[in-house]
């Protein structure tokens, strides 16, 4: 809270500093920008450490925004494993073992346990070869063709829409690349027949949110992975430890129209004002061309 502060107050700072290097732990994309422009002289260093399986990920060169980096040398090894985010199940091989996930594909972080070590932990037996053994950090990734590691979710986080799989992290990151934006959170609203995934932005002192820029912001997200609903909030909660928090949110159910709320429109992937009331199962947005 203290680091997002100081990158809009205190301008004294941005020529004047002692600072070199900024540690984070899921530093959201919008203040990774602020930061580095804030403290041009200084760098961030991302990093992901598992709390099952001792897996430990490290953005040492911070060139890459958002990105937790390479498994550090002499840590635990990892690999990706295959999985169905629809069905919540591994993905597996013609001999019945899970297969390993090729660059760019969502999987499951699996750490490799340590022999007389990890004995109590281990989670998993028969991955990937006979006789293996794995601790799940229940975490969804994404390996880039260079080796680095992009979070993308928690298992039991993933949205289940009407038109698959919602993957909230990328969404998060796509839409800190807004400037206007300061903190932003996915989360699912409930209905009859199933969950909506709906974005809650919070902007810095003066800011305008705009169809056009969300619809700009969004575009690299699969189209059947965007948020249906995107909104303004004044505030976003936050845990103890400085993470968005939906709780409220959620509770709150499905956003009011107005300026500041946007559907998704899957005719042509815009983002378009909502002007009209949300019934129970959304169908003010309609279903994506047969072509996309």
């Amino acid at each position: 809270m203290a680091l997002r502060y100081s990158t809009v107050t205190a301008p004294e700072l941005q020529e004047h500093h002692p600072i070199r290097l900024f540690i984070g732990a899921g530093m959201p994309f919008g203040l990774w920008h602020r930061v580095t422009e804030r403290f041009a002289s200084a760098r961030v260093l991302e990093f992901y450490a598992s709390t099952e399986g001792d897996a430990v990920l490290a953005n040492v060169a911070g060139t890459k925004i958002g990105a937790k980096g390479r498994p550090l040398p002499g840590s635990t090894e990892i690999r990706l494993a295959g999985y169905d985010a629809t069905t919540g199940r591994f993905i597996e091989d013609e001999h019945g073992f899970v297969r390993p996930c090729a660059n760019d594909e969502i999987g499951v972080l699996l750490a490799k346990s340590r022999p007389g070590l990890d004995a109590a932990r281990v989670s998993m037996r028969g991955v990937f070869a006979q006789g293996d053994t794995w601790i799940t950090t229940e975490h969804l990734f994404r390996r880039d063709r260079d080796g680095d590691y992009w979070f993308v979710d928690n298992r039991n986080t993933v949205i289940q829409s009407m038109r698959g799989p919602v993957f909230c992290q990328p969404i998060c990151d796509a839409l800190g690349d807004i400037t206007v934006i300061d903190l932003a959170v996915v989360y699912p609203v409930a209905t009859d027949a199933h969950d909506v995934a709906v974005a809650a932005v919070m902007l810095g002192s003066g800011g305008s949110l705009t169809a056009a820029s969300l619809t700009a912001a969004l575009s690299s997200i699969p189209l059947r992975q965007r948020p249906a609903i995107v909104h303004v909030v004044h505030r976003i909660p936050l845990t103890p430890s400085y993470r968005p928090l939906s709780t409220t949110l959620r509770a709150a159910g499905l956003p009011a129209p107005g300026q500041t709320t946007w559907y998704h429109d899957h005719t042509d992937g815009n983002y378009r004002q909502l002007a009209t009331a949300v019934g129970p199962s959304l169908r003010l947005l309609p279903e994506p061309a047969p072509s996309v």
